[in-house]
């Protein structure tokens, strides 16, 4: 399709959500970039390029794509843009902003379907020292979801708090795992750990 309409950007969209199924991370990123560059409209090429960032932990770039996502989404359609980039905030050490971004995608999720947030919740406080609700967020993780992929991780780093380095994330989880899946769980963990991230919420940029 690209080489018959080199200048369709829905094209180069498809090719690039292609090659991110497949796995071609760095093929899905410049055939995604293509596609924006060419139609800038649409908006899930923009959420797929932020994937494809994700995916080859371009932590910056992701960054950069799921804010510029956001701020055209006022319905907060696109949830997974929230959970892709309290990932990145996070790999980056920017803590804060990082349990901020999370919190919105639990409360934007609706349908429940970013099953991973409570872990990454997890994750972010673990690091910022707060153990206590750390613990909490992870141990209701395991407890909803005992056969997932990261569990075990999960369980591990339940263990020992405070005594590893940050989660690499991609190398626990495939692409696609870091990706929202459709699930019907509900997520518990504590109120009041989650208030905190509502009182970050105020200061965000």
């Amino acid at each position: 399709m690209v080489t018959a309409a080199p200048r369709l950007g829905a094209g180069w969209s498809a090719l690039g959500t292609l090659y991110g199924n497949l796995g071609k991370s760095d093929k899905a990123r410049k055939a995604l970039e293509q596609a924006f560059t060419l139609d800038p409209k649409p908006p899930l090429p923009q959420l797929a390029l932020a994937r494809a960032h994700a995916d080859l932990q371009d932590w910056k770039a992701a960054d950069a794509t799921a804010q510029a996502l956001m701020a055209r989404d006022p319905k907060h359609t696109y949830v997974e843009a929230h959970f892709l980039d309290a990932i990145a905030l996070y790999r980056s050490h920017d803590f804060d902003n990082a349990l901020a971004r999370i919190h919105e995608a639990i409360q934007f999720d609706t349908l429940r379907e970013v099953t991973r947030a409570e872990y990454v919740q997890g994750l972010i406080l673990e690091a910022k020292g707060d153990y206590e609700c750390a613990g909490r967020h992870l141990q209701a993780y395991v407890t909803q979801h005992p056969r997932a992929k990261d569990a075990a991780k999960a369980r591990e780093r339940l263990a020992n708090l405070g005594k590893e380095p940050l989660a690499d994330l991609a190398s626990e989880l495939t692409p696609q795992d870091m990706r929202v899946a459709a699930a019907g769980d509900a997520r518990g963990g504590s109120k009041a750990c989650s208030l905190l991230a509502v009182h970050l919420r105020s200061g965000m940029s």
